[in-house]
This record gives C-alpha cells, structure tokens and sequence, in this order.
C-alpha cells in the first residue's frame, strides 16, 4: 500500500498513548490508601471489570463520560466496600490518576516520529485537566499543537459532532487526517462516519467483525512508521 499524504493526524490517550490498565491500578492503591482501606488485586481486578462494562456502555451511547467515572464507585463501594462514600473515592481516584503516567510501548518513539511529519492532536474522551496533567508528566505533551477532550468540547466519542468539532478547530478536512485509536467503536467507527482515516491500535491479534474495515491495523506502534 502507497503511503497516502496526510497534514495531520488525531490519536487516542488512554490505551493508545498511556496504558490505562497500569495508571488506574496505581491510582486505584494511592486512592485505597488515602482513604484509609485496604487495597488488593481481587478490589482491583472487580473494579477493572465494572469500568470497562461502563466505557462499552457509554460507546453505544447509553450513558456519558461522567457516569461512567461515576457509577464504577458506586457499583465498587456497593458490592465490594461498603460504608465508603463513592463520591470521594472517585474523587481522590481522579486526583491520583491525574498524577500517574504509564507509557504504552513504543508511545514517544511514535510521536517523535510522526511529529516531524505532521500536525498531532490528541483526542480523548475524559476531563482536559486530567488528560493534561497526564501527558504533561509522561513527557509526551509538547507533541501536541492542541487537545481535544469531551469534557470541554460537549460531546464524546463516537458521536460524529466530536469528530466534527476536531476537524473545525484544526482547521483540516476529513481527508487530510488520520485518526489513530484502540477502540474500534470510539476511535475507527466513530472516525470513519464522518470520512476521516483510521488506525485500529488492537494490541491482541483480532479481526473485526464488521463491514467497515479501518484503512490500517496495528499490534504495536512502532508498525506505523511503515504505513505513513
């Protein structure tokens, strides 16, 4: 395949660029401990399997960004620490996770490289502070020309008017950018409805089952220096 010419390319944070995994079992063990319970992997493992039912939810629309980091306590404390307000352990939760930074493999490799020869934006589903802090501490934030987060822009992945508004405050057209994503929902499909490019990041060899087909597929990021 030809390398196509883009002017700018849009990536993902959480599970793209920073491992989501790691960073929230860290913040979830400072967060036990500030709170004065007691942390283990089995409170871990329950709440990882709650908040990735929740992101699938919120991927088919059903519920929103700030439910999700929401209800993952109040499921937890519910069913796993009782008499724990899930309101503050989300909230030292969220103070924790902006003060932790785990790079997925290859991550600044891949920036330093496509930052020499396009626009890069990165564009997440989250709160900008939060998304902010992370990547200013991972080293990777003055690779960006701007972010574009849900919290600020109104909507959320994979709504096309997220797409929409990227493409309109970068002052680029569809098919000028790629869109480098994880999540097929979010990041592929919500990519390609409005004609943008994209890039599955799956990590783990699959095969979609879907019609659509993102124009690339990755298992690490370094294979994109091959392909653009």
């Amino acid at each position: 395949m030809d390398k196509k010419q883009y002017k700018a390319v849009f990536i993902d944070i959480d599970d793209t660029l920073l491992d989501f995994k790691k960073c929230s079992q860290k913040a979830l063990e400072e967060s036990c401990k500030s709170i004065g319970i007691k942390y283990s992997s089995e409170l871990y493992e329950y709440f990882h399997k709650v908040d990735k039912a929740l992101w699938d939810r919120q991927k088919l629309g059903e519920i929103k960004v700030e439910q999700v980091l929401q209800m993952r306590f109040e499921t937890l404390c519910n069913s796993f620490v009782e008499k724990v307000d899930p309101s503050l352990f989300n909230k030292k939760f969220q103070e924790s996770l902006a003060k932790t930074a785990v790079l997925i493999d290859g991550a600044e490799e891949i920036l330093h490289y496509l930052s020499l020869k396009y626009k890069l934006f990165a564009a997440s589903n989250g709160i900008l502070d939060m998304q902010t802090s992370r990547l200013k501490l991972s080293g990777l934030y003055g690779y960006f020309n701007k972010l574009f987060v849900s919290d600020v822009i109104g909507f959320e992945k994979p709504d096309r008017r997220f797409f929409i508004h990227c493409l309109k405050k970068s002052n680029y057209k569809s098919r000028e950018v790629l869109f480098i994503g994880d999540s097929w929902e979010a990041d592929v499909e919500g990519a390609m409805q409005v004609g943008i490019d994209s890039c599955w990041f799956s990590k783990v060899q699959k095969e979609s089952k879907e019609i659509n087909k993102p124009l690339y597929q990755i298992e690490e990021l370094i294979e994109l220096q091959e392909l653009v």
